[in-house]
């Protein structure tokens, strides 16, 4: 679910990148009609964007907030008891191999919440790219109160204190190793 809005961010960059483009043909009051209408187009879905992502954040957020905190846990409690295998055994095994599995399953969430954020920088940066510079002063004066819009940010957050980045991620695998460090210092 949290591909679709990447997915629908990309799409838009995509409508920004073609809004100031009309046929020459066509006499210049019907184009930038045209503009207008691709413009007002790009801000409905930018719209519906941040509704969808808004619903969505709403009913993962105290979810991912809850398996932050057990995922920090599990991941120290795992390298707690994997250090105090002797030797190889396959019990050692499949704590490595659970390990790994709860890393790359926290590190989608995250990526996906990563890109989502980094999708929505790219807005700005796709209208200022739409050859702006050709066009009448009205679909200027449009693109500048649109980049202002777009500084709002659709992105994921677990439970409302971190957004949902590589960042987070790495904190939680920095808060995991320091409740290790911990245990193992205090069984030593």
């Amino acid at each position: 679910m949290m591909i679709h809005s990447i997915g629908q961010l990309k799409i838009l960059q995509l409508n920004l990148d073609d809004a100031a483009k009309c046929d020459q043909d066509e006499n210049q009051a019907f184009s930038d009609r045209i503009k207008h209408r691709k413009l007002v187009d790009c801000v409905n879905h930018h719209r519906h964007i941040r509704e969808y992502t808004e619903d969505l954040n709403s009913i993962i957020n105290p979810i991912m907030l809850f398996y932050f905190m057990i995922c920090s846990v599990m991941l120290c409690c795992i390298g707690f008891q994997a250090t105090l295998s002797d030797g190889f055994s396959f019990r050692l095994f499949f704590m490595s191999e659970y390990l790994v599995a709860l890393m790359v399953q926290l590190f989608l969430f995250y990526w996906h919440g990563n890109e989502t954020i980094l999708e929505n920088r790219n807005l700005s940066m796709a209208l200022y790219n739409c050859g702006w510079y050709n066009e009448c002063k009205g679909f200027k004066t449009s693109l500048m109160v649109m980049m202002e819009g777009f500084k709002l940010p659709v992105k994921f957050s677990v439970g409302r204190f971190y957004e949902m980045s590589l960042p987070t991620f790495l904190s939680i695998l920095n808060a995991s190793y320091s409740y290790y460090a911990l245990l193992r210092q205090v069984q030593n």
